[in-house]
């Protein structure tokens, strides 16, 4: 989940966020009548980020994906 998460900054603070599509397949191998009737949505949401920018993510460069977030009392 790490690898493809997605990162956010928050108040000073890189959260990382797992990737739509990593929550889509757990979601999917479940199998669960709960998680099966979120999947619409999520396929909506998945396409929506495909055709419109994520203007909120932090640049995926800026930042090692094998490292944890940092916390602000790291900072």
């Amino acid at each position: 989940l790490v690898l493809n998460a997605r990162r956010y900054e928050w108040n000073g603070v890189v959260l990382a966020v797992a990737s739509l599509d990593d929550i889509i397949r757990s979601k999917e191998a479940s199998d669960r009548a709960k998680d099966l009737r979120a999947l619409d949505a999520l396929y909506a949401a998945r396409e929506n980020l495909r055709t419109r920018p994520d203007d909120f993510a932090v640049d995926a460069d800026a930042l090692d994906p094998t490292e944890p977030p940092a916390s602000e009392s790291d900072g």
